[in-house]
């Protein structure tokens, strides 16, 4: 059987995975361990944040920046071809520091800070060594097993949040249940890393599990995660995070089966989806709120007009700083016209960044985003899980709102290691075949 064109071009742009060296125990033991606690990161994170008062996003930040280093100093191996989004973050990297140092935010003596709190740095260091490690199917369906039982714990504790504690588990203060007496609102197990954790962690987490369940064929499991998914977004209170949701649950559309199959497909999510809106009826009635309240007052609500005043304070304010931008802050006539208006900030992500960094900035960071969804796209045609795919795309879809922009989550991780798991997964099988038709043909 000769290879398709698809396999010829991945073969050309993909040397690492003819070619790999399979003699980095030690590091790939280190990479393989760190990744599977990063695993349990919104668990950690309370423990590390009630009792030791430390964020563990930052905590795991630290540890990858050590294991990154071990990585790329390795003599036995190195990444023979570095993907494009890996370069666009080194020069986002680079433009970073020379932005916070040439605005005086980062010293010398402030470098570790910057390390450590620094969305490139980040999203690079959790790339690079997903990039960097091998992982095998043991392996891959010991993280499949934790993240549904964090997608378990995530869901019972939403419904103890909303029907018993709004504290529970939660990190909030007084602001916190002041909104919440408007409108629902549960972090689950994820406030303790950051507000928008359901949004970039949880999500993408589900889209990858559902592209498992979907490329599997497991229907009754997908219902299971559409349900989930969406009573958990529900429970958030935020449009992003239910729009997310949505995208995750639509994988099946690219599967190539019969219509009839995608229709079963299609009537299972509208099931769950229908079994959530009845669960959250039940528990607005049992807690005395109003369903109806909830959407006309949150899911309707005027806040959403914040997202197009964003265009109009962006067209007002970018053209001042087109090219560097503002190096990362708000500048004093931005806050002059914030504070006469109905938004705390530029709340579209991409505007954000395009007026705290400008075009030169904007080019790296689109690059970056564009790049990264090629890579996927192209891979996930070939190897028919688009779980990667769909679990970043979620993330792409949050910046349309929210201006957080680091890609250390433990969703796209997850994400990450299925995609690149059955990708080698299947050059493998090609190279099986290649070398059983050799046989054959001596």
């Amino acid at each position: 059987m000769s290879p398709t064109k698809t396999t010829r071009a991945l073969e050309s742009t993909h040397p690492e995975i003819y070619s790999r060296n399979r003699g980095r125990v030690g590091v790939q033991s280190i990479n393989r361990t760190i990744l599977i606690f990063f695993a349990f990161n919104p668990l950690i994170s309370i423990i590390t944040s009630m009792y030791f008062n430390i964020n563990g996003k930052y905590l795991f930040t630290t540890i990858m920046i050590v294991i990154t280093f071990i990585n790329i100093i390795n003599p036995k191996k190195k990444l023979t071809r570095v993907k494009s989004y890996l370069v666009y973050l080194v020069l986002m990297i680079l433009y970073l520091l020379i932005i916070n140092l040439a605005t005086e935010k980062t010293t010398f003596a402030t470098l570790h800070v910057f390390s450590y709190s620094n969305w490139a740095i980040q999203s690079f260091c959790i790339l690079y060594i997903i990039e960097n490690t091998d992982f095998d199917e043991k392996y891959v369906r010991m993280w499949v097993k934790a993240m549904f039982a964090i997608a378990i714990i995530a869901t019972i504790v939403s419904f103890i949040q909303l029907q018993f504690s709004r504290s529970f588990l939660a990190k909030t203060n007084e602001m916190d249940f002041r909104i919440s007496n408007y409108y629902l609102e549960a972090h689950s197990i994820y406030s303790y890393i950051d507000r928008t954790s359901i949004g970039f962690d949880f999500i993408p987490m589900m889209a990858a599990l559902i592209g498992w369940s979907v490329y599997n064929n497991k229907q009754l499991i997908y219902l299971f995660e559409i349900a989930i998914t969406g009573f958990v977004s529900m429970a958030s209170s935020s449009r992003y995070i239910m729009l997310g949701a949505l995208l995750a649950y639509t994988q099946f559309f690219y599967l190539k089966i019969h219509r009839l199959k995608k229709i079963l497909w299609l009537f299972g999510g509208l099931l769950g989806v229908i079994f959530v809106i009845i669960l959250f009826s039940y528990i607005f009635q049992n807690t005395g709120r109003s369903f109806d309240g909830f959407i006309n007052n949150r899911i309707l609500s005027r806040s959403a007009l914040t997202r197009i005043e964003a265009f109009s304070l962006f067209k007002k304010h970018f053209s001042r700083n087109i090219w560097l931008g503002t190096g990362g802050d708000m500048d004093y006539e931005l806050l002059t016209d914030i504070r006469y208006g109905q938004t705390s900030q530029i709340h579209v992500g991409y505007l954000s960044f395009l007026y705290r960094y400008g075009l030169f900035g904007g080019f790296l960071f689109f690059g970056l985003n564009i790049s990264l969804v090629m890579s996927l796209f192209i891979e996930s045609r070939f190897t028919k899980y688009y779980g990667g795919l769909f679990a970043f795309l979620v993330i792409i879809v949050n910046y349309l709102t929210i201006v957080h922009y680091s890609l250390l989550s433990t969703g796209f991780a997850f994400g990450m290691i299925l995609h690149k798991y059955f990708y080698i997964k299947k050059i493998e099988e090609i190279n099986q075949m290649r070398a059983e038709e050799a046989e054959q043909n001596k």
